[in-house]
């Protein structure tokens, strides 16, 4: 409900990213990241509630955003606000821009979603977006600084987004009735098969990740 699980992952993963290309990341650039991704998730999950209808069908996620709504925007102003400080005082003119540009980009997807894009018959669907999103700030500072190991982080960044693209596509197609009664037209229902390729992804990457060390040596 405090959305707190994605930060979470994103946090791991970055210093997973790090460490695969040598780097030492500055205490901002670890606490942009974890408040970043909370505030994206939290205002996503504030306007949702906001646009749909109290009387519609609704997880506790929603609830809770409804019910407390007012509290989560105050927080969710002061958690920009010291993200404001972090950024302009702790990043080099290079993160500043980069950053910006990943921020706009974000906060573009994210009202445009909620409000217009939704309703576009030739959109792309939300889970590609944010998988792409997600992965692309979780490596942002890794990549960042890599300098001349950057290339290190190509296919295990590439897979990480197609990690966070199988997440998506199964939570909505486990959320499938939900999303319809409030509108949304997921990657499951966007084209014919959808769903069984759903299901098979997971499994597709699980096989892909498989070490071939053993293989390679014999």
């Amino acid at each position: 409900m405090w959305s707190l699980d994605a930060p979470l992952v994103a946090l791991v993963w970055q210093q997973v990213f790090a460490r695969m290309a040598a780097v030492r990341l500055r205490a901002a650039e670890v606490a942009l990241l974890g408040l970043g991704v909370w505030l994206v998730y939290s205002l996503d999950r504030c306007l949702e509630s906001w646009r749909v209808a109290a009387n519609a069908e609704q997880t506790r996620r929603h609830l809770f955003h409804r019910r407390h709504r007012r509290g989560i925007l105050i927080l969710d102003a002061l958690v920009a606000a010291v993200c404001a400080v972090l950024a302009l005082t702790g990043l080099s003119r290079e993160e500043l821009l980069a950053g910006g540009i990943l921020l706009a980009t974000t906060a573009a997807h994210l009202f445009s979603h909620q409000h217009w894009q939704r309703h576009w018959r030739w959109r792309v669907p939300k889970e590609i977006v944010v998988a792409a999103v997600f992965g692309a700030g979780t490596l942002f500072f890794p990549l960042l600084r890599a300098e001349e190991n950057r290339w290190l982080l190509a296919g295990p960044g590439g897979f990480f987004m197609l990690l966070c693209l199988a997440n998506c596509a199964l939570i909505a197609l486990w959320e499938e009735r939900l999303d319809r009664a409030h509108g949304e037209t997921t990657l499951p229902q966007h084209w014919r098969g959808g769903k069984r390729w759903v299901r098979v992804f997971p499994w597709l990457l699980a096989v892909a990740g498989v070490p071939r060390n053993g293989r390679a040596s014999a």
